[in-house]
């Protein structure tokens, strides 16, 4: 069966899936899955090819991935400051309290626990900073080191989901 006998709707298909990340091999076995028509791999190959799908491909990754880096260091940012704030208000309570020496001798204890519960969380947002950053070095490493396109793409999908996964927690 040629290439102009398929429905453009299979084409359609593998390309969305090409662009998606996945293999042309892929693409054919899913499409199959899909429509019950074989269509081989060479027969995407040729498609992509012709309809320049690795560019295509190309730019919607960066898109991607710019987009998803920057929204999701966004919101690390602001989902740190949040914590952050909250921590110093329990300090800031704590230290008043202690200053305004009203405190009872009974409730200098909760004061301090107050105060240290502060201290450690805050301790805790910036050893999450410090290992987000050590996370964002690594990805730059990998995407740097490994040239192999699909290896590539697979840990991008794998990473974006554990990123996704965390922020959700």
């Amino acid at each position: 069966m040629g290439a102009r006998n398929y429905p453009e709707d299979i084409k359609l298909r593998g390309k969305q899936l090409y662009l998606q990340g996945f293999s042309l091999n892929e693409c054919a076995k899913r499409v199959k899955e899909w429509t019950g028509k074989k269509c081989s791999a060479s027969l995407f190959r040729k498609w992509a090819i012709e309809g320049k799908w690795e560019e295509e491909q190309q730019r919607f990754l960066a898109k991607v991935n710019t987009s998803l880096t920057e929204d999701t260091t966004s919101k690390m940012i602001q989902r740190a400051k949040e914590q952050l704030e909250a921590y110093q208000s329990l300090i800031d309570r704590g230290v008043k309290a202690l200053n305004d020496k009203t405190v009872t001798v009974d409730k200098i204890s909760e004061v301090v626990s107050l105060v240290d519960v502060g201290i450690k969380g805050e301790r805790q947002i910036s050893q999450g900073l410090v290992s987000w950053k050590y996370v964002e070095e690594v990805v730059r490493i990998i995407c740097e080191e490994i040239h192999e396109e699909e290896l590539r793409r697979r840990i991008a999908r794998r990473l974006q989901n554990l990123t996704t996964d965390l922020l959700s927690i």
